[in-house]
């Protein structure tokens, strides 16, 4: 992780990353550590910002400091004005004239925030090493957290896996006085419900000045980029406006042996036509260990083990190039609602009525899935008698029928309770949103560089939350507004590519190969000591000879992870769940 930072509050730190060296600030109570200057001071000793902040349009600039207008408008609205003014990827704590502090997590969530409450003293950090918790003998495992996380890995509502250990959720913030409240301070529905009804040439004009502005502020914070090109829209958008951010970068794409997974025409496509260097590497088996973990840095197990070959090319080709940051196209297909249903359909039914239009969106929906009027129209009628809101489902593929999970783990969040009077699509893309954000802290920590998911900065959301879903899939296209703000910025062939590959054979080479090793792991394992998993269930897929289906897969391959968590963090002995809500 590039950028370490530590706040306590109360009692003053002990034995923490905070006796390194780097920048220190002290704010009424607040102890704070942060490993680069990468920190903004309020005026009057009101607090400190600490990441990278920029400005809103029309400018999207690097911010160093504030003006001292500005600082006081900061403290006098508890962090309001740098959700209305400002966007990046930081954590604030500003002090109030009751010398009550608040700290702040911004929207994206780019940059972690870990906390833990002791007696007189509240401790928040990047990290569990700035936390304070290096190995087992500082933590104990949560085993009911740790089963309803593995139910619903991609729903993140706070609580890790990690006995005593929180997470300030993105967008949210917490008031440290007489009592400790956590509350929300960014809210998607303020966007979802005020939607854009201009043109679509002005909803794709508007946001492609929204895309190059965030992309080009964040390229120039640092000297040098590598950018994964995966040869689909996502990455080559980040692409396309590298090219014209005025900083050096180069790119680098992955390969597996099988054509599935081999992108590197479409990359090689882009990188010709933008006139930039790209290296490409494959994925490797010998690069794989199912048994060692690439997450056990984190509060909660994330990623899977196949990740380890991207990381011995990421790390070999960020030191070849010196490159400060990784630029990632994650998080695009969520952010520019791709949808394979018929809402957009009942969406624009329930805002314009059923005419021309919405039939033209029935006619777009079918172009885009493959599927008939019919079909669509049943699929639509079936979405319209559901409750309102969404119902977001876990997995309990592997996992022991003896653990009760609760019905609908949907109130576990916020965002997932809409206004009345609001669209079904739009829930369904806030939804999105919350699931790329339960996907994004699983990346390999082994380097300096700054991990930058750039379509996941707060301008770029908002903007898309305001375009209707209806929209998104205009012409028959999924992401519609983005192909359309950037096709001229594209090769053709990019810009309206309908297929998309992806490393999904080399999961399937990967179990294959180490077939007895997966067996033994999760067989003999901590997750089954604690009667976690459906041990009948596993050994009948991973017996000799068994062809296992989509998506057990990446399902064996996440509970494989899981279980080097497990090991990693517990101390053996033996713990009794008493499951039925999270």
């Amino acid at each position: 992780m590039a950028q370490r930072y530590s706040i306590t509050i109360g009692n003053p730190p002990r034995n923490t990353a905070s006796d390194q060296t780097g920048v220190r600030e002290t704010i009424g109570d607040a102890s704070i550590y942060a490993s680069t200057s990468d920190i903004i001071r309020l005026p009057d000793n009101a607090g400190v910002i600490i990441g990278h902040l920029f400005r809103k349009s029309p400018s999207f600039e690097r911010v160093r400091a504030l003006t001292p207008a500005e600082g006081r408008m900061v403290t006098s609205t508890k962090g309001w004005s740098l959700i209305s003014n400002f966007w990046g990827g930081y954590v604030a704590v500003l002090r109030d004239d009751d010398e009550n502090l608040r700290v702040m997590r911004d929207p994206s969530g780019a940059l972690p925030c870990l906390y833990r409450r002791r007696p007189n003293q509240i401790c928040f950090a990047s990290d569990l090493q700035t936390l304070g918790i290096t190995g087992r003998e500082f933590a104990e495992v949560n085993w009911n957290n740790l089963a309803g996380h593995i139910y619903a890995n991609d729903l993140r509502d706070g609580s890790t896996c990690i006995t005593g250990v929180e997470e300030l959720l993105p967008g949210f913030a917490i008031e440290i006085g007489s009592s400790v409240k956590v509350g929300q301070i960014w809210d998607p529905w303020t966007f979802a419900s005020d939607p854009d009804t201009s043109s679509y040439e002005n909803i794709t004009d508007t946001l492609e000045k929204v895309i190059r502005g965030c992309v080009t502020a964040w390229a120039q914070a640092f000297d040098q980029a590598l950018l994964g090109v995966s040869g689909g829209l996502d990455s080559s958008i980040l692409a396309s406006c590298l090219s014209e951010a005025q900083t050096s970068w180069s790119g680098l794409t992955m390969a597996t042996d099988e054509s599935e997974g081999d992108e590197r025409y479409y990359a090689r496509l882009l990188m010709e036509f933008l006139n930039r260097p790209l290296t490409e590497d494959c994925h490797d088996l010998d690069d794989i260990d199912l048994t060692k973990g690439t997450s056990l840095h984190l509060a909660r197990p994330n990623g899977a083990a196949f990740g380890q070959s991207l990381d011995r090319a990421l790390r070999s080709e960020l030191k070849r190039t010196n490159a400060k940051a990784f630029f990632t196209g994650q998080g695009g297909d969520n952010v520019f609602c791709y949808m394979l249903s018929a809402t957009p359909f009942l969406d624009r039914i329930m805002s314009q009525g059923l005419g021309l239009r919405s039939l033209q969106t029935l006619n777009d929906i079918c172009i885009l899935t493959g599927c008939t009027y019919w079909q669509a129209l049943a699929m639509a009628a079936k979405r319209s008698m559901c409750a309102r809101g969404y119902r977001w489902t876990g997995d309990t593929s592997f996992l022991s029928p003896s653990i009760a999970f609760p019905d609908d783990i949907a109130s576990r969040h916020p965002w997932l309770s809409p206004p009345s009077g609001s669209l079904v699509g739009k829930g369904v893309h806030i939804s999105m949103l919350l699931r790329i954000q339960g996907t994004m802290e699983g990346f390999p920590r082994t380097t300096e560089a700054t991990w930058v998911a750039p379509l996941l900065s707060q301008p770029i959301v908002e903007t898309c939350l305001r375009i209707p879903s209806w929209v998104w899939c205009q012409g028959g296209e999924n992401r519609a507004p983005a192909r359309r703000a950037f096709e001229l910025s594209l090769p053709y062939r990019i810009a309206h590519r309908r297929t998309k590959g992806g490393a999904n054979s080399f999961v399937f080479d990967v179990i294959d190969a180490q077939r007895n090793r997966l067996r033994e792991l999760l067989l003999g394992g901590t997750l089954a000591e604690h009667r976690l998993l459906d041990l009948p269930a596993i050994e009948d897929a991973l017996r000799p000879g068994r062809a296992i289906l989509s998506p057990y897969h990446l399902r064996l391959s996440y509970l494989a992870e899981a279980e080097n968590w497990a090991r990693h963090w517990s101390d053996g002995k033996r713990s009794h769940l008493t499951l039925g809500a999270h």
